[in-house]
């Protein structure tokens, strides 16, 4: 294809003047996907040539090549930039890089991708971007230097820079914490070794035989598996001993609960009792003047009716 042929073309004598190419895309690819498949067929033809990401008003939005040498360019970056931080993500490694010691993720300067496919993206400013660009020749003469000491092209990780982080022990952990920030760091450090060790295992057979870096690196996943377990298993004795003692203590209350409701129904009960007494008494005083008599009593006397015995005087 013709647009391929002229990338292809200028990307020498383009780099050679620190400055990126852009994609061009040709007008029978129209959809995200297609326009993707270019891009990538278009930086493995053109090995560590500098491309850039435009966005619709022509902005640099991040830069991007191909190598099948990644670790040495990861070791290229980090000996370029001094203040960087390392850390694993989905199919591949990141590096962030700052432009003081205090490596302050808000002020982050630069950020590198670097795939399993070998492809690496740096995103930042258009500024940063910029000077990645007038460093990209440096970039690839330290990276040049460390090839010349890999005698063979490397997948994304090797026994190099990379698994020299990890040579040190993992830091301590006191078994008694139950911090979850403890947890979700190993969980992190867990992530992160996974993800090595996959690429590792991706490699070629020639490139993953055994080694002392790939135990190392297993050894470490064990670890910090062994840890992140004990953690959790810690975690669940302390929540059930800490149930238990809430159900315990719930008991307890309902249990005095019960006896004080027990007391006042009592107290209520006695009462109650009083006041039906105090109100019998009087009734039963009151019951004889109010009861009719008994049939079976006597009759009382009853007065005969007045009679006037007077003799009328004679006419």
């Amino acid at each position: 294809m013709a647009t391929e042929a002229a990338l292809a073309a200028t990307a020498t004598a383009e780099t050679e003047r620190f400055s990126p190419l852009f994609f061009e895309y040709p007008a029978e690819i129209k959809s995200e996907k297609g326009r993707i498949n270019f891009k990538h067929r278009i930086l493995r033809e053109n090995p560590e040539t500098l491309f850039a990401d435009c966005s619709q008003n022509g902005t640099v939005t991040n830069l991007l090549f191909y190598t099948d040498h990644t670790t040495a360019w990861h070791t290229a970056v980090t000996r370029h930039f001094s203040y960087t931080t390392k850390k694993g993500i989905c199919k591949g490694r990141q590096i962030h890089i700052f432009e003081d010691s205090d490596k302050d993720q808000e002020n982050r300067f630069l950020t590198v991708n670097m795939y399993q496919n070998g492809t690496i993206m740096v995103q930042g400013s258009e500024a940063a971007l910029s000077s990645v660009v007038q460093d990209f020749p440096t970039l690839r003469k330290i990276a040049e230097s460390k090839k010349e000491k890999d005698s063979t092209p490397t997948s994304p990780l090797t026994s190099g820079t990379p698994t020299a982080g990890l040579s040190s022990p993992l830091p301590a952990y006191n078994h008694q914490s139950q911090d979850h920030t403890t947890i979700s760091l190993l969980r992190d450090r867990l992530a992160v070794l996974e993800v090595w060790v996959t690429e590792l295992k991706e490699q070629p057979p020639s490139y993953t035989t055994t080694s002392p870096d790939t135990e190392l690196l297993q050894d470490q996943i064990n670890q910090c598996r062994t840890q992140l377990k004990n953690s959790v298993q810690e975690l669940r004795e302390s929540l059930t001993t800490a149930l238990e003692e809430v159900k315990a203590t719930i008991r307890r209350e309902l249990v005095q609960v019960k006896e004080e409701m027990a007391k006042e129904v009592s107290v209520i009960k006695r009462v109650l009792q009083h006041r039906e007494q105090t109100v019998e008494t009087p009734r039963e005083k009151l019951q004889p003047l109010t009861t009719p008599n008994n049939p079976t009593d006597p009759p009382l006397p009853t007065i005969p009716p007045h009679t006037d015995n007077t003799l009328p005087t004679p006419p």
